[in-house]
């Protein structure tokens, strides 16, 4: 028989839980004897007793079918909301079946966000969360949350040239029971707001142990490169002293579009997170800041001359909000930062910005602080179920 309907004879029918005959459905009874003999109940009173078949006149029945869904994101870079790529209708539950969080440290970071290992990290995704109280304080992201996963193992391992400590931390439905339920059936479900907090008392995102490298304060020792500049303001120091002003003196000004800024370090680094602190000025300065680019990255320098690259982050139409500043550090106003996050990445010595377009001004490309961060990066995967209620067709 065609796979969307099922005889009345068939012996799976009359069973909780799966029917092999229905693939992914559940027939929905309860409290019965899966061996009862079934011409004791092929009666109409009992069909429509148990929603087996409809009532007469109507031509379907409800039935609950599970859908299996998975979610693999970085959690530096995922967007808010997550958009499905399919909408879920008349949803009645979601059950989360596993949950994994690795986050990849380094061992050798001396970050200025402290990195903590807590352990357990609360899964806060607003569309599913449990709320328990609608007066609960706000920082107490636990009890209102979805989920728990908790720390399970590390260990020590070299990746690419740089050692780095892998801590894991699980969940899975057998252990947690972690579930939603719809009444009635939610009518739509096509995004997810997903958030990560490292604590339970000050909904603190998961995130911190960054270090800089290069600018911002950092002391990993390179070499900088960058295309032709303005002739007064020509120092590539001025990029990377920590200092953001107003003052023109304090720029690197490229000269030319496109233009470059390259970092060869001394030994291989994973960057997983770089800022660009624009500059200060509003009006046809602030034009000079860059809009467009690619960040590339090559074992070294003399591998990139020859054409070989790997693309890490690629942006286009950036801005940058004017700041009034006269040597400010730059570590300790973040804020003032456009800030990104790579999904893509690796150990590498060569670092390229490749600036294709600025924000109009015609001749040049100029910024007041790039910083190079290394750090953990964290990655994250789900698995769902979620059960629809759908018509279903019995003969």
């Amino acid at each position: 028989m065609n796979s969307n309907f099922v005889n009345v004879n068939d012996n799976n029918l009359y069973r909780m839980g799966m029917n092999p005959n229905l693939m992914g459905m559940n027939t929905q009874f309860s409290n019965m004897n899966t061996n009862v003999n079934n011409n004791n109940l092929l009666t109409e009173q009992t069909l429509q007793k148990y929603n087996v078949i409809p009532n007469a006149g109507l031509q379907s029945s409800h039935i609950n079918r599970p859908y299996r869904l998975s979610l693999s994101f970085d959690v530096n870079d995922v967007s808010s909301p997550m958009i499905l790529n399919e909408t879920f209708k008349d949803v009645v539950s979601v059950k989360l079946l596993n949950a994994i969080l690795i986050i990849y440290a380094p061992l050798d970071s001396s970050a200025s966000d402290s990195l903590s290992i807590p352990t357990y990290i609360t899964l806060s995704i607003k569309e599913l969360n449990n709320i328990y109280s609608t007066s609960t304080p706000s920082g107490l992201s636990l009890l209102n949350s979805f989920s728990s996963l908790y720390f399970e193992s590390n260990y020590n391992r070299e990746q690419d040239g740089t050692d780095e400590k892998v801590n894991i931390y699980k969940s899975k439905f057998e252990d947690n029971q972690d579930i939603k339920y719809f009444d009635p059936p939610l009518n739509s479900l096509g995004q997810l707001n997903i958030s990560l907090f490292s604590d339970n008392t000050t909904n603190t995102t998961l995130g911190g142990g960054y270090n800089p490298l290069a600018g911002a304060g950092g002391t990993a020792t390179f070499d900088g490169y960058n295309s032709t500049t303005h002739s007064s303001y020509n120092d590539f120091a001025k990029l990377t002293n920590n200092i953001i002003s107003e003052n023109p003196d304090d720029y690197l000004v490229l000269q030319g579009i496109p233009g470059y800024v390259s970092f060869e370090f001394t030994t291989p680094q994973i960057i997983t997170k770089y800022r660009i602190w624009g500059r200060g000025e509003s009006g046809n300065d602030s034009l000079q800041n860059p809009k467009d680019w690619q960040l590339r990255a090559a074992v070294d320098k003399a591998t990139y001359d020859s054409g070989t690259y790997t693309l890490l982050d690629s942006q286009t139409g950036e801005s940058f909000t004017p700041y009034s500043a006269t040597n400010l550090v730059a570590s300790d106003n973040l804020s003032m930062a456009n800030e990104y996050n790579l999904s893509t990445i690796g150990s590498y010595k060569y670092y390229y910005f490749h600036i294709t377009g600025n924000n109009g001004d015609a001749n040049y490309i100029s910024m007041s602080e790039l910083a190079l961060y290394n750090g953990p990066s964290y990655k994250c995967k789900l698995d769902f179920i979620v059960e629809t209620k759908e018509k279903m067709r019995v003969y």
